[in-house]
């Protein structure tokens, strides 16, 4: 295996649905998660966010792979 190949990230090849009878409410959830998800709730609303393409791209640069 090239050391090219050995870099190469692939997609998950799963796909995660949600059912809403497995829906879980913040009362089951760990209280420091709670906070944590609806800290990233509130950076969505405020716009505090970045693509996908933009992450990646910054990875790729940091860690030197290819996708």
């Amino acid at each position: 295996m090239s050391k090219k190949e050995n870099k190469k990230v692939e997609d998950a090849a799963e796909t995660y649905e949600v059912n809403p009878k497995n829906e879980e409410t913040s009362k089951d959830l760990h209280p420091v998660l709670v906070k944590l998800l609806e800290k990233g709730l509130n950076q969505i609303k405020n716009g505090e966010v970045r693509s996908h393409e933009e992450v990646m791209a910054d990875m790729k640069k940091k860690y030197n792979f290819s996708f």
